[in-house]
């Protein structure tokens, strides 16, 4: 059992079950709530691509961190570097806009967005 301070700096309990593979969940006693995951975004023929990020439902609008993932296994010569911003988001997902920020061109490689959203902390 892990130990966490939460914003009112009271000492919470974590329970925290992982899979590199699949969504990870976290409990907090007080009722906060945590989750992450990834999200396909694949190649893209422009600078820019949009995707839609499903979490798991919130009781209201989660903090959401996004980072742009390389496909695996990447090349040590590809020098690619990518923007997540979110444009709108709810307590069911976000919209997001995966950017190439080195080139003006697009991308080959299958990128995916991981993602950690979190609310009650």
């Amino acid at each position: 059992m892990l130990k966490e301070k939460n914003a009112s700096n009271n000492l919470v309990d974590l329970n925290l079950v992982t899979d590199l593979n699949k969504e990870t969940a976290a409990s907090y006693s007080g009722g906060a709530q945590i989750e992450n995951g990834r999200t396909f975004v694949g190649s893209s023929g422009t600078r820019r691509k949009d995707v839609f990020v499903n979490y798991p439902d919130f009781q209201s609008e989660p903090s959401l961190v996004l980072t742009a993932e390389f496909q695996t296994p990447r090349q040590l010569w590809w020098q690619d570097a990518f923007s997540v911003t979110i444009l709108e988001k709810d307590r069911f997902g976000a919209r997001v806009r995966v950017q190439r920020e080195d080139a003006s061109g697009g991308w080959g490689q299958q990128l995916y967005v991981s993602w950690i959203a979190a609310q009650g902390f």
